[in-house]
């Protein structure tokens, strides 16, 4: 009798593990689906840095020259 009432209460354990398992499988699957996002948003980041620097060279330039003129 111990055995069965054991069994009994192991099934139930064993479903909860495996809805928990499964949670979690689906909860590590979004966070993956973020982490491909976030590293999407942070290259586009890197190429408008790297347009906002080209730009900012191009301005320096600019007002080294205008300023030379004023000279």
């Amino acid at each position: 009798m111990f055995k069965t009432a054991m069994k009994g209460s192991l099934y139930p354990i064993s479903s909860r593990m495996d809805s928990l398992i499964d949670s979690l499988d689906r909860l590590n699957q979004t966070f993956d689906k973020q982490e491909i996002r976030i590293n999407t948003i942070d290259g586009r980041l890197d190429d408008h840095d790297r347009i906002l620097a080209h730009h900012d060279e191009k301005l320096t330039n600019l007002s080294k020259e205008v300023f030379k003129k004023n000279d």
